[in-house]
Parts: structure tokens; sequence; C-alpha cells
């Protein structure tokens, strides 16, 4: 078997393995090796759009392997040509191994419908270069070929054909050049994708394609890729983006950059070689606008881990039980759980210093309602810097991190100042004092 490396954007991989496995069915039939065909890994590319603009976008390598080279006796026909009189010239089409580099096509698009082997010179629809392993080679024409190989050539045309379809297949898909990727499709920036991704996540959460088979709900990544569509071609504009949603975007953005700029880990899985590829393209195919979109949650989940690691080092207890206290936190998890009670939201603070309390303390806080930004309606997300006031409820550890649980939270603009000192009061004058008897005498 012979094999063949195409790099493609992933919409066209579904088209490149759906028409191998249709060659697959009728070298099958032809009694010829069966073709197989299979996506090996990610990299990238240069892309030119449909604007002219050339970016770097994520590609998949596919091998495929096509049968080996048939013949007999040394002998395999190593290339066809397809005499038309309305043309000047012969088409040829190359066998497994040959190439212009090692082909002299202007001798073989100029030799015209001659047999070597009877040596007759007559109108032919096609004839076929013959190749030996030792370099010797002659042009036979299609009916004398039976008369050349001692056998019926139709297993021999057949491998021919297949591998020609295969390679037109691959080269239609494939077109690299110097300029990079075949122009194609308007692509999604990175950014854009995340800032959709995050935009979704903040607002409705994520449902995998799994998940969304078995509740019936559409899937994160459908959302998403159809919000991109109306953005690229309706000319759908991004809204205004909220601080929260800019804020997790970008740093998504920055993972994954870390992530392509670091050596590989052993044991790191498919999953994050694949975000590795995605963190060096600034474009995205269609096909993998849900896995990158998929970076938004795979990073608050790396956040979430960090911040615990860190809490598990410097976390202590803050206030007195029953004592109100107001600090500056920022959210480092937002969690809603339903229980026989009703539907609870389970907020994670970590304190950032400043006024009476220490740094990198972690505070628990559960309530009914989502909590609102200070002097705004909009809800206080993961990421949100605030000031917030509360009572501290108990004092308590949870898998080595000491935690301080809070109630009647509330997020303020700053810290409450001190009451002005009260000015003494001045003695009331009436009835018993000294002037009054002083008065009366």
């Amino acid at each position: 078997m012979e094999t063949l490396r195409i790099e493609c954007l992933p919409g066209d991989t579904r088209a490149l393995l759906a028409e191998v496995d249709r060659l697959g069915r009728k070298a099958r039939r032809l009694g010829v090796e069966i073709p197989l065909a299979r996506v090996v890994e990610w990299t990238t590319r240069a892309y030119t759009d449909a604007g002219g603009v050339t970016r770097s976008v994520s590609v998949d390598v596919v091998m495929v392997t096509a049968p080996a080279v048939i013949g007999l006796s040394g002998w395999h026909l190593a290339a066809r040509l397809e005499h038309d009189p309305a043309l000047p010239e012969a088409l040829v089409s190359c066998g497994p191994g040959v190439s212009e580099t090692t082909l002299n096509f202007a001798d073989l698009r100029a030799a015209g419908p001659r047999c070597d082997h009877c040596g007759t010179r007559r109108r032919r629809a096609e004839t076929y270069l013959v190749r030996h392993h030792d370099g010797r080679q002659i042009l036979v024409g299609s009916t004398c070929l039976e008369d050349f190989f001692g056998i019926d050539p139709a297993p021999l045309i057949a491998a021919f054909d297949w591998w020609w379809a295969v390679h037109q297949v691959s080269q239609e898909i494939a077109d690299l050049g110097p300029a990079g990727l075949r122009a194609g499709p308007r692509l999604p920036s990175r950014a854009l994708v995340l800032a959709v991704a995050a935009e979704e996540y903040l607002s409705y959460g994520w449902t995998s394609s799994e998940a969304a088979y078995q509740s019936g709900r559409a899937s994160s990544a459908l959302l998403i890729r159809e919000r991109l569509r109306k953005i690229l071609d309706e000319g759908e504009h991004l809204r205004g983006l909220d601080p929260a949603v800019a804020r997790l975007a970008e740093e998504a953005g920055d993972w994954l950059s870390a992530l392509a700029a670091s050596p590989e880990t052993e044991g790191e899985g498919e999953y994050i070689a694949k975000l590795r590829v995605l963190g060096r393209v600034d474009a995205v195919p269609a096909a993998h606008v849900g896995l990158l979109g998929s970076a938004i949650p795979s990073w608050i989940r790396e956040r979430r881990r960090r911040v615990a690691e860190r809490l598990a080092r410097t976390s202590q207890h803050v206030g007195e039980i029953k004592g109100r206290i107001e600090v500056r936190v920022v959210v480092v998890g937002v969690a809603t759980v339903e229980s026989h009670f009703g539907v609870s939201h389970l907020y994670t603070f970590a304190t950032l210093g400043g006024g009476d309390y220490p740094e990198g303390a972690a505070l628990k806080y559960f309530s009914s309602r989502r909590l609102l930004r200070a002097g705004s309606d909009a809800l206080l997300e993961e990421g949100d810097e605030t000031w917030i006031a509360a009572t501290v409820k108990g004092h308590g550890e949870f898998r080595g991190t000491r935690e301080t649980v809070i109630t009647r939270g509330t997020a303020i603009t700053g810290p409450t100042p001190p009451p002005a000192p009260k000015r003494p009061r001045a003695p009331r004058k009436g009835k018993g004092s000294v002037e009054a008897g002083a008065t009366g005498a």
C-alpha cells in the first residue's frame, strides 16, 4: 500500500473520508486492495480567505492508504494519456509514485496517439505509459495492453483508476501552495468565537453534545455556530460585551496561547493536544468552533483548580461568628444547587486583602437569589471583584482549606465609612438648673 498525506480544512475532511469510503466499495467489487483513511493529527497552516486576508487556521492531517503498484514481470502502468482531437496535447493522469518530477510531461503530451508495442500510429482515445522497475518505459495503446501483459489488463486499469480518483480528490480538497490553503469562506477569528462562547456560557451555562442528545436541547456548540453564522453572513453585530464576558473571553484566549507555547506533558490527552493547536491559530473552521468554545468551561475549571490550590495554602478564618464584616473579594465560583427546598446559589469568594482582613481567605455563601453588582441590576458573575458586606455564620474546613461561611451578604461599592464622632450634648436649661435657681433668687 502507498500512503498519501493530505491536509484539509475540517469541513472538507468529511467529504474526503466519504469519497474514500465510496471508492473503497468500488475497490471491493474490483478485487483490488481496499483503501483506508483516518485523521492522524491537527496542525496549522496559512489560510487566505475570500477577502484576500491571510491568517493561520487549524487543519486536519488525513492519511490515506492507496493500493500499491500492480504489475507483471516488473512492468506497471505509470501514466495514462487521453487523446482528444479537439485538444492540441494529450491529458496526462499519473499512477502511484509518479509525478511531474519523475516524468517528462512535455514529451508525453506531445507524443500523440502512438503505440510502441504494435508500432502503429492511428486515432486512439487512450494510451498508457508502461514502466519497468529498471527504468525502461514504453507507450502502449489500450487495446494492446492484453497482448503486452499476456493477461486481461482490467485489474491493472481498475487499480490505476482507483488510485487516480483518490489523487484527484486529495488535490481538489487539499490544494496547498506557496500562498497557503485555497481561498474559501470567511472564517471567524479566535477572539470572536471565544467572545460568543463566553456570552453563551454566562447566559445559559454549557450543554455538551451528549447532554443535548439526552435532554433534547440544542448543544452550546450548535448555538455558537448559528450565532457566528448570523454575525458573518447576515451582518448581525455582536452586542456591546458585558465586562464579565469580555474578561472571560480574554482570559481563555491567554490560557490557550500559554498552552500552545508550553511543552507537551505526558498523559495530557487528545483534548488538550487539540486545544494546543487552536491556541496557535487566529481563524477557526466551522468544525472546530464547538471545540474552541469548550475552552471557556475548560478554562473556568482550570482557574478554579488554581484558586483552590492557592486557597489551600493561604486561607484562614475571617471575622468573629455572628459578627458583621466588610471585605474586598473576587468571585471564584458560582454554582446552582437544587434540593427539596428549592434552588439555591453557592458563591465562593477569595479575599483580596485590604482593610482588616488578609488576602487569600475563602468565603462560602448560600443564597436563594443571585447577587447583583453594587449599584447595578447586573448579576455578580465569576471573576468579578467587589466589596461585600455579610454576617459570619461559621468557621469550617473543606478538603484541607479553611473556610468562612457567611450569610446576609450584599455587594457594596466600598467599605462603609466609620460613623462621625458624636458631639457632646449641652446641658438643658430649665427647672432645677443652676441658672434657674439663680434667677429665682
